[in-house]
C-alpha cells in the first residue's frame, strides 16, 4: 500500500505544482476516488466534501472506459444530473496505466449554489421533522386504541397494531437518512464533534440497544475491548472525535442491516477494540445473514444500491461511509454470501485537548429515551425482515 502511494504521489507531484494555484477548483483522486490533492481555489470553496458526496455515484469501469475512448471526460459523461460540470483527466504511469485522475471544476456552476443547497438541505429536514411529528399522531391514536383491552383480545388486532407500528417507523427511518445524507452531501460539515470515549459510549447504548434487537427478535451481543491491563486499575478509554448523534445515526443503520437480513437462529455481535500501531478505534458489527454478491459489493457504498435490491432503500451505508469519511476514518465491508457480513468502521483516535467531560455524554440518553429516539427509529423496523423466517 505504501509502495501504490509513493507511487501515485510521484506520478501527480508535477499536477500538484500546476495546479496548486489554477484559478478553478481542482482536486486529484486516486483509482479508489480516495483524494490526494485540493488545490487552493478548492479548499476555499470547500469542494472536497460536496465531491466526496457525488464521486460515489460514479462508475468506475464507465469512467476509465469513457476516458480510454475519449481521452478526457466531463462529468456529464458519467453523471447527467449530477449538476456538477467537471473536465476529467488520466494520471498515467510510466507503463501507461491509469492510477490517478484530476478533475478540474468549470466555471462558477460546477456546483450547486450555496443557496441551492440551504434549500435542499431545509427541504430534506422539513421532510423529516413533519414526517416524525405525522407519525407522533399516529402512534398517539394506537395507543389509545390499544388501551381498549377488549380489542387487543383478538390476535388479528394485535397482529396489525403492531405492523402499523413498525412500517411506521420504516417511513420515519427512511426521511430521517434522507434528511441527513443531504446535509452530509450538501457540504455540511460543519458538524459540532468533540473528543468522546468511544467505549462508554457503547456500554452507556448496550442494553438499551439488547433489548431493541430483542424485540426485533435477534440476540445483540458486545464485546467491548475496555478491561484494564492491572488490577484495580480504570477501564481502559479510547476517545475519538465525533458527533455522538451522527454516530449513532451510523452505528444503527449498521445494526439495522445486520438485524434485517440475519436469519432465525443466529445472532449479531458487536465488538470494540484500538489499534495502537494504526491509532485507531475499530468497531466490526457481524452476522450470519444472507450475505451479499460478489456483483453488488463493489457498489455497496453507492447511494440507492441495496443489498437485496427492492428490500431497502440503499442509503444507509452511503451517510454511513459520507460521515466517517467526513471524520477522516473509513468504513469497510466484507461478505460472504449465505454466510454473512462484517462492517468495520475504523475512527482516527483523538488527541486529549478536546475531550469532553466524562458526564455530558455518560448521562445523554437522548438516542434512546424515547421510542422516537434516532437509535429507536433506526432499529425498530428491521423486524419486518422477511429472512427471519428463512
Amino acid at each position: 500500500m505504501q509502495e501504490y502511494s509513493f507511487k501515485v504521489l510521484s506520478a501527480i507531484r508535477g499536477h500538484i505544482k500546476d495546479y496548486k494555484n489554477f484559478p478553478l477548483p481542482v482536486i486529484i483522486v486516486d483509482t479508489n476516488f480516495k483524494i490526494c490533492f485540493c488545490n487552493n481555489m478548492a479548499e476555499r470553496e470547500k469542494f472536497s466534501a460536496i465531491f466526496s458526496a457525488v464521486i460515489q455515484e460514479v462508475d468506475k469501469g464507465e469512467m476509465l472506459g469513457q476516458i480510454t475512448k475519449k481521452g478526457c471526460v466531463t462529468f456529464f459523461d458519467i453523471i447527467p444530473l449530477s449538476g456538477m460540470r467537471a473536465s476529467v483527466l488520466p494520471v498515467r504511469d510510466e507503463v501507461f496505466e491509469v492510477i490517478a485522475f484530476v478533475f478540474v471544476f468549470m466555471g462558477s456552476d460546477a456546483v450547486p449554489s450555496a443557496a441551492v443547497i440551504q434549500h435542499s438541505g431545509r427541504n430534506a429536514a422539513t421532510l423529516s421533522n413533519s414526517t416524525i411529528k405525522a407519525m407522533e399522531r399516529i402512534f398517539s391514536v394506537m395507543d389509545t386504541f390499544s388501551a381498549k383491552a377488549e380489542l387487543m383480545d383478538n390476535a388479528w388486532i394485535n397482529a396489525g397494531y403492531n405492523y402499523i407500528g413498525l412500517y411506521a417507523y420504516k417511513a420515519m427511518r427512511s426521511t430521517h437518512n434522507i434528511a441527513v445524507y443531504t446535509s452530509l452531501q450538501n457540504g455540511d460539515t460543519k458538524i459540532p464533534n468533540t473528543a468522546v470515549d468511544v467505549f462508554t459510549l457503547l456500554r452507556g447504548w448496550e442494553k438499551s440497544l439488547a433489548l431493541m434487537a430483542d424485540e426485533v427478535g435477534v440476540p445483540l451481543r458486545f464485546f467491548i475491548d475496555d478491561e484494564p491491563e492491572e488490577p484495580n486499575a480504570s477501564k481502559k478509554a479510547v476517545y475519538a472525535n465525533i458527533n455522538i448523534e451522527k454516530f449513532g445515526i451510523v452505528l444503527a443503520n449498521i445494526l439495522h442491516n445486520a438485524l434485517y437480513f440475519t436469519r432465525v437462529g443466529n445472532e449479531v455481535t458487536v465488538t470494540a477494540q484500538s489499534s495502537v500501531e494504526e491509532g485507531t478505534c475499530v468497531i466490526t458489527v457481524s452476522d450470519k445473514g444472507i450475505g451479499i454478491s460478489e456483483e453488488i459489493l463493489p457498489q455497496i457504498f453507492r447511494p440507492y444500491t441495496a443489498g437485496t435490491p427492492g428490500e431497502t432503500m440503499g442509503i444507509g451505508l452511503s451517510l454511513c461511509k459520507l460521515y466517517i469519511d467526513i471524520l477522516g476514518g473509513d468504513i469497510e465491508v466484507t461478505s460472504v454470501e449465505g454466510k454473512g457480513t462484517d462492517v468495520t468502521v475504523r475512527l482516527p483516535i483523538a488527541k486529549f485537548s478536546s475531550m469532553m467531560p466524562f458526564s455530558d455524554y455518560r448521562r445523554d440518553d437522548t438516542m434512546i429515551s424515547s421510542r422516537f429516539s434516532p437509535l429507536c427509529i433506526g432499529i425498530a423496523d428491521a423486524a419486518v425482515s422477511p429472512h427471519r423466517e428463512s
